[in-house]
């Protein structure tokens, strides 16, 4: 069985999207020229990969154990090529990110970006959105990531991302009056639409711990001692999300946006904002 990264790429986006023709769409061909090479493939893998159910598809056993090596190849051939191609590529890069996508996104990025891009160094710094987007305009930032209430204008991605309560496992803080919390400083826009809810719902709330560090506020609601606005993407071990509305207010979203600043068109900036779209793609 000869397997070619098209015929792979093809196969992975008609099993995401349950269509030939919304795959012919991605991959840039035609919906026939997708069935074609599916048909193919089936023959080649010696069963169905799909079966048609209504107007969508899903896949078959063969088609769900094929998948499962796709996405592997897939990735591989792609950090591969991007390695590849870009084998001279080094620099510095100083970039902005918020203390709690640092803790979530920077990992998967910084560990990625090692294996493609060995030459690039990042330095990274941490601090509310409005201070990095204020260092990246006096140009002491190469890109930043910042939150937003609602998508900017000339931002590489922009990403939306629901804020929920969290509280500890074994104790229930939300039940207290006044409502204790743990926040991060003023400038933060957790904080503010925190509040505002709150005062909106005519909840009475003391802030008990307040702190520029994610790991202190997480810990604040860990011990027990108060509850805190997170965003929903935050891996918060230890916590669960408090969903009833009569105890807490519901959270907005906010949008996530990564900047980059007028002069930062390295191909070192580059590289690592790829790295960093990729993350939030992937959730």
């Amino acid at each position: 069985m000869q397997l070619s990264m098209e015929s792979l790429r093809m196969f992975a986006a008609a099993a995401s999207e349950g269509s030939f023709t919304r795959a012919a769409g991605l991959v840039h061909r035609t919906q026939a020229a997708v069935s074609i090479r599916m048909r193919k493939l089936e023959q080649e893998a010696g069963g169905a990969l799909f079966l048609r159910q209504g107007s969508g598809l899903e896949l078959t056993q063969k088609g769900r154990e094929l998948l499962e090596y796709a996405h592997d190849i897939l990735r591989l051939h792609d950090e591969a090529v991007c390695a590849l191609r870009r084998p001279g590529v080094a620099g510095l890069v100083r970039l902005g990110v918020p203390e709690d996508y640092a803790a979530y996104y920077l990992p998967s990025v910084l560990v990625k970006l090692a294996k493609s891009h060995p030459g690039v160094m990042v330095d990274v710094r941490s601090d509310f959105s409005p201070e990095l987007l204020r260092a990246l305009e006096a140009g002491d930032l190469d890109a930043a990531l910042a939150t937003h209430s609602e998508p900017p204008n000339g931002a590489e991605i922009n990403v939306e991302i629901p804020l929920c309560w969290i509280g500890p496992e074994g104790e229930r803080p939300e039940r207290k009056d006044p409502l204790p919390l743990a926040l991060f400083p003023d400038g933060c826009a957790y904080r503010k639409f925190a509040l505002e809810a709150l005062r909106k719902m005519g909840r009475a709330y003391r802030i008990c711990c307040q702190s520029h560090s994610v790991s202190v506020v997480l810990a604040a609601v860990q011990s027990g001692l108060a509850i805190a606005p997170v965003a929903s993407t935050l891996g918060a071990p230890g916590c669960r999300k408090l969903v009833n509305r009569r105890e807490t207010p519901a959270l907005p979203s906010v949008w996530v946006a990564l900047h980059r600043g007028a002069q930062a068109d390295s191909e070192a900036v580059q590289a690592v904002a790829d790295h960093v779209r990729a993350a939030f793609a992937e959730g």
